[in-house]
């Protein structure tokens, strides 16, 4: 399965541009030197954002609820090491970290958007 949607995601790339969200493209996508953003927020941020998502008669307790976000970034973290070796969440790894506490993550496009121009302008440069 891995090699599959490798294959898929060298495929979206050589199309055209394209924003592929996780799935290690950071890492399987190198040699395209892709702009990485890493997103993130504080647990509060996050649990509130989970529940506006959740599936009309699903209600987690705030004790599941931490539990189902802790296995899924354990998934996530064993997920990277396995294609890479490196750590999940590093934000040394990323070329722009954005901190979405307290914020509508798409009121925050348009800043990513500029600062992500001005990158593949220097990039284009050098």
């Amino acid at each position: 399965m891995l090699n599959e949607q490798n294959q898929l995601l060298q495929e979206l790339a050589e199309k055209s541009d394209c924003v592929i969200v996780g799935r290690c493209a950071d890492i399987i996508l190198r040699e395209y030197q892709p702009f990485n953003i890493f997103v993130y927020a504080n647990l509060d941020s996050k649990m509130q954002r989970c529940r506006l998502r959740e599936e009309k008669g699903t209600h987690y307790t705030d004790k599941e609820l931490k539990r189902r976000m802790a296995q899924i970034d354990s998934e996530r973290s064993r997920y990277r090491e396995l294609i890479d070796g490196s750590r999940w969440g590093d934000k040394s790894a990323y070329h722009l970290c954005i901190n979405t506490t307290g914020l509508e993550i798409k009121s925050l496009i348009p800043a990513a958007r500029a600062f992500a121009a001005c990158y593949f302008d220097r990039a284009e440069k050098e």
